[in-house]
């Protein structure tokens, strides 16, 4: 510590008697100060930076635990005596001190009660470019309090491996600010970094704006449309009628991290308004789409070539409107993915009404034997083939297909069309069915696509 006597006029000297510099040991006082006032001010100072010391052993000794984000905010919390918020990028509260009596003085219910920041917090932090603010700032924070706000706030930015994750607010309520809170505050928001650099907590968001609000939609975090729209309309989500959601995997997995953001980059392209979230074994793309328009995920779409190109396969969910049905429609696209190999398809996009059949037999077969459900003439001709090697099983599987064309199923048997005709006549002598009941046709198709999942 360096003490500097100086017979400068300034008022201001005079009257304070000592003046401490921020992040230095240099205290400079003046003439008027006395010998036991200049010893008490020195031993208030190094008081001061006793206590300082304390409070970080106390928060390094906790934070050493790894008891998560939430517990390091309540720890710090009870040191300093400030309220703490950190936010996402997504606007979403990953950590905030616990209730107290300022909640309601500093408007802190509402966000507690959403999850998120309110939206009247979050129109004051664009309207006064808080964040850019603090992009440009050479401290990395900034102390500044809003025109309609009753406190100063110390908001400054999380970054993680360089990309930024993170905010963290803290009001000045209670008494004002000194050096050794900023001090503080610049320890803890270190601790902060480290604790989201832990790859169970990073990876599952690392660059990704909006993959909180879609995980939070997965886990059904909203109980109603509103809540949903108020979220869009902070996230500055456009208004769209429809979406789809396309569940992507790689054939290789090991690679899948390394090109999973290209590759939903690449979508983007596609599909402007497209969102997205990243698994550990799985991406989870939400398409904006008017109209249930299936020929734009078909094998000849630019999307089927996307995928083929990078050796990744989609399932695809049904088309729909509420946000609120997008874990029902996500499930969707997990439960046909067993299901891929009971057909032969080209096309790597696959869609679950396509095999929304084999989802609901698998659905069934938990509780009941799936023979139960299929008919019995089925069994009969499968019998009959095996016993006198004919083919009626097949012919009457494309004749069931494609009842209005006999020509495309006689190509797709590889024989004459008056064979097929034949074949045809055979089954109805040879078997009590009649193929001009619609529901009878309907059960026979249903019984032979579940057949197919008995054999898989």
């Amino acid at each position: 510590m360096l003490l500097c006597q100086t017979s400068s006029p300034d008022e201001k000297l005079d009257d304070a008697y000592l003046t401490l510099y921020p992040n230095s040991n240099f205290i400079l006082f003046s003439r008027k100060c006395s010998e036991k006032e200049l010893y008490d001010l020195v031993g208030a100072v190094f008081l001061s930076e006793l206590r300082y010391a304390q409070m970080i052993t106390s928060l390094l000794e906790f934070s050493s635990n790894n008891h998560g984000l939430q517990a390091l905010v309540d720890t710090a919390n009870s040191i300093i005596g400030f309220p703490i918020v950190i936010l996402d990028s997504s606007y979403r509260i990953l950590a905030m001190s616990q209730p107290n009596t300022y909640d309601e003085i500093l408007g802190l219910n509402e966000q507690r009660n959403l999850g998120y920041l309110s939206e009247k917090n979050l129109k004051r932090l664009k309207r006064d470019r808080v964040y850019d603010q603090l992009r440009r700032s050479p401290s990395n924070y900034m102390i500044s309090k809003a025109t309609d706000a009753t406190v100063r706030w110390y908001n400054t930015l999380v970054y993680v491996h360089g990309i930024e994750v993170a905010e963290i607010g803290i009001p000045e309520y209670g008494r004002e600010f000194n050096n050794n809170d900023v001090k503080f505050f610049r320890h803890f928001k270190q601790l902060v970094e480290w604790e989201m650099e832990h790859e169970n907590f990073y990876l599952p968001n690392k660059g990704i704006m909006h993959s909180i609000f879609i995980s939070e939609l997965l886990e059904q975090k909203f109980t109603n449309t509103s809540m949903v729209e108020k979220r869009k309309q902070m996230l500055g989500w456009n208004e769209e009628p429809g979406y789809f959601v396309l569940t992507v995997f790689a054939e290789n997995e090991v690679h899948f991290r390394k090109k999973a953001e290209f590759f939903a980059l690449q979508v983007q392209k596609l599909f402007p308004y497209t969102r997205w979230a990243i698994e550990q074994t799985h991406m989870i793309l939400l398409l904006a789409v008017a109209a249930p328009r299936l020929e734009l995920f078909g094998p000849s779409s630019e999307l089927a070539a996307l995928f083929r190109n990078n050796h990744m396969y989609g399932t695809l969910s049904n088309h729909f409107s509420d946000l609120l049905e997008m874990k029902k429609n996500y499930d969707q696209t997990l439960a046909i993915r067993e299901f891929i190999n009971i057909r032969n398809t080209e096309t790597p996009i696959i869609h679950y009404s396509d095999y929304s059949l084999f989802h609901m037999a698998k659905i069934l077969s938990d509780s009941y034997d799936i023979r139960d459900f299929c008919s019995p003439v089925i069994k009969l001709i499968e019998k009959y083939d095996s016993d006198y090697h004919t083919p009626y099983l097949e012919t009457l599987r494309e004749f069931l297909l494609h009842a209005d064309n006999p020509s495309l199923c006689a190509e797709n048997l590889c024989v004459h069309k008056n064979t097929f005709f034949y074949r045809m006549n055979k089954i109805r002598e040879l078997f009590p069915v009649d193929f001009n009941d619609g529901l009878i046709r309907m059960h026979l198709l249903m019984t032979l696509e579940l057949m197919k999942l008995r054999t898989s």
